[in-house]
């Protein structure tokens, strides 16, 4: 079972992911029972099975017991306690005082502002002559998924696709759905790999390769990708690939 089913409708979903679910889905992933998950958490069974079941809130302490015991990276630990504890609405938005045109001045390497949502707010001309027709799209998930150009230009399409929907997830866990969301999220489900995506466990809050490789001028191009990340916590990113 996956932390949420993709044959939901999200757009009468609130978002209120149960933690239950995702710790059962990772359970399973690890190969362990409810039974050894109780004995090497020291969580009682009936606990474990209301955790599952999402009738019992776990404490942050069980939290990360659970996450100890199913060996969950940094990012997946900080999921498991937001989706559990923090979960919130937010408009994303870029703040008033972000100058759009800082990525003009990164020129000649790869710039792009994003939200959390992967709308593109700005982009200099060497994102948009790496990426062909992303800005017409004007969000990266829909270009990933919709453009024959995104698969042609991207040596890694699948592995880039896969990371850029488990980051998706981590945003909406950690700063909660946008208004954005339903309409996003509806015309993504048709794919069925996204699907595919969305229904994995899988969540990053970074990128699990330093290198984006990329097909231009009949050649394979190394690129230096980095997301940073707004200081105000807004779930917006500034995309930066230094060729």
């Amino acid at each position: 079972m996956s932390w949420i089913g993709s044959d939901q409708i999200m757009g009468s979903y609130e978002f209120q992911v149960e933690a239950g679910r995702w710790i059962a889905s990772r359970r399973r992933d690890g190969g362990l029972t409810q039974e050894g998950l109780s004995s090497r958490s020291n969580i009682s069974i009936r606990q474990i099975q209301r955790i599952e079941q999402g009738s019992q809130k776990p404490t942050i302490e069980q939290l990360e017991q659970i996450a100890s015991v199913l060996s969950m990276n940094e990012a997946s630990r900080r999921h498991l306690l937001n989706i559990t504890y923090k979960l919130r609405n937010i408009a994303h938005s870029l703040p008033d005082d972000i100058d759009a045109t800082i990525v003009e001045k990164l020129n000649p390497h790869l710039a792009a502002l994003v939200d959390g949502d992967w709308d593109i707010y700005a982009a200099n001309d060497s994102y948009k002559t790496t990426f062909p027709g992303i800005c017409e799209y004007g969000n990266v998930l829909l270009w990933l998924f919709s453009s024959c150009e995104a698969r042609e230009s991207m040596v890694k399409w699948k592995e880039e696709t896969e990371l850029t929907v488990s980051w998706w997830k981590y945003n909406l866990s950690t700063r909660g759905q946008s208004s954005r969301f339903d309409d996003l999220y509806e015309k993504l489900r048709s794919f069925s790999f996204f699907r595919e995506c969305w229904d994995k466990p899988r969540i990053e809050s970074a990128r699990n390769e330093n290198y984006m490789w990329i097909y231009r001028d009949g050649e394979v191009k190394k690129i230096a990708a980095r997301l940073y990340s707004s200081a105000l916590g807004d779930g917006n990113h500034l995309f930066v690939g230094v060729q």
